[in-house]
């Protein structure tokens, strides 16, 4: 597991380099390790013998760090079909511009060592966005979606962003606990909400499935920040059906995980799943605006990094 999250990392770099320079050496990925020391700790899991020469020892684990990070990329590439905008050529990765700018967008946000100040503040909140955006187009042609997360458009309240959800829905009533202050509502873990309406119009018993974001390095430990006990104490009702919760990041996750994640947070989008949604048709997923405003963001971290 350690070391499938570790070659997802260098992966990342690779393509990162890719994405700046137009190519980039697989080798490239573990360079960072080698300064870090990093590939250390890895010679000590792959249980590599102590008495070999320290050269021999490195040549052991910097083969086993390429080999594994070449793995990593076809992997992605058999994930993602056509639609992966990187191409092997020996032991090169080049770039070919995907349509829709989405795996690089989500690659940039993964890469960026700054989602929390200045401007870089965008990637996380755009993120959130068209996750929401994917998602309803996963549920097909009937779904609609609606961001919720703090902070929100307008600097509109929880309260008044769960308003709009009511009178699009017909559910989701606000009627909050008699102990709660509905002013220290920030979004409960829910950064949207996707729903599927029933075909004959009728807006009973939908399908409501609730989205949480994280983008950051420790987007493991997010997994229960979203819960459905906690949202339904500001409603009353909330939904005739109990919401499904959904977990999305921008990230490659290494297939040993996709179980216990999914087990944990519920139903689960990666930067594969989410690529594959964006590439499913041939119309565009996201209008003009976005996919500007996505490309602005990429160049940012590019140049931030270059």
């Amino acid at each position: 597991m350690r070391h499938a999250l570790q070659y997802a990392e260098d992966a990342d770099q690779v393509e990162f380099d890719a994405l700046k320079w137009g190519g980039s050496a697989i080798v490239r990925g573990v360079h960072d390790e080698q300064v870090s020391g990093v590939l250390d700790d890895l010679a000590n899991d792959l249980q590599i013998a102590q008495d070999l020469e320290p050269w021999q020892r490195a040549d052991l684990i910097r083969d086993d760090s390429i080999g594994g990070v070449h793995e990593e990329i076809l992997r992605r590439e058999s994930l993602l079909k056509g639609t992966y905008p990187f191409e092997l050529d020996g032991g090169t990765l080049r770039h070919r511009s995907s349509l829709s700018l989405v795996y690089e967008f989500l690659l940039a946000v993964s890469i960026s060592a700054d989602l929390v100040s200045g401007e870089y503040v965008r990637l996380p909140r755009t993120f959130e966005r068209i996750a929401a955006t994917l998602i309803a187009r996963y549920l097909g042609p009937n779904a609609k979606s609606l961001h919720v997360g703090f902070p929100r458009d307008k600097g509109e309240s929880f309260a008044g962003a769960m308003a709009q959800l009511h009178r699009l829905t017909a559910e989701w009533r606000w009627d909050p606990e008699d102990s709660l202050k509905p002013a220290d509502a920030k979004d409960e873990g829910c950064d949207f909400v996707v729903w599927l309406e029933p075909s004959d119009g009728r807006r009973i018993g939908q399908l409501f499935l609730l989205g949480q974001c994280a983008c950051g390095n420790n987007w493991q430990d997010k997994y229960d920040d979203l819960s459905v006990r906690r949202l339904q104490k500001w409603f009353h009702p909330m939904s005739l059906i109990e919401p499904v919760r959904s977990f999305t990041t921008p990230r490659h996750v290494p297939d040993e995980m996709l179980r216990e994640s999914s087990r944990r947070a519920g139903l689960f989008f990666d930067r594969a799943r989410l690529c594959r949604i964006a590439g499913s048709g041939r119309d565009g997923v996201l209008d003009k605006k976005t996919e500007t405003h996505m490309k602005d963001l990429i160049d940012i971290v590019c140049h931030r990094d270059a």
